[in-house]
């Protein structure tokens, strides 16, 4: 977001000079901060959700494999293990560090909000 607000000085000042109030501008931002994580949050979830669904099989086989290996065949342990093992969601933990995600991304951003409502409309046209 600071990369932003230092690319966009001459248009933040264009704002301000046809009348955005500061306020306007930290909302601005922090709309866009918000809608950065918001599909953040959903292009990752879709990509977790269909990847442990997608490996559940493939680590059962390992799995397997790996105790066979290790402890012999005569050990029925292996053959118990289904996919649905290995492909819990815990969606606590994942409302959870959604949360969590959104609540840092909404204090870190108000840092170049605050910059990006100081600009000057003469200042940010006149040096770009």
């Amino acid at each position: 977001m600071a990369k932003f607000v230092s690319e966009s000085r001459k248009e933040i000042g264009i704002f301000r000079a046809i009348g955005a109030t500061k306020g306007d501008i930290r909302g601005m931002i922090m709309q866009q901060a918000l809608s950065y994580i918001g599909l953040s949050v959903i292009i990752g979830g879709l990509v977790g959700a269909v990847s442990v669904l997608g490996l559940g099989n493939i680590m059962v086989s390992a799995s397997q494999r790996f105790i066979t290996s290790t402890l012999g065949s005569a050990l029925i342990l292996g053959n118990s293990l289904k996919a649905s093992d290995f492909s819990n969601i815990d969606f606590r933990m994942l409302l959870f560090y959604t949360c969590g995600l959104v609540l840092i991304t909404v204090f870190v951003s108000l840092i170049p909000a605050n910059q990006a409502s100081k600009v000057s409309p003469v200042e940010a046209i006149r040096n770009n």
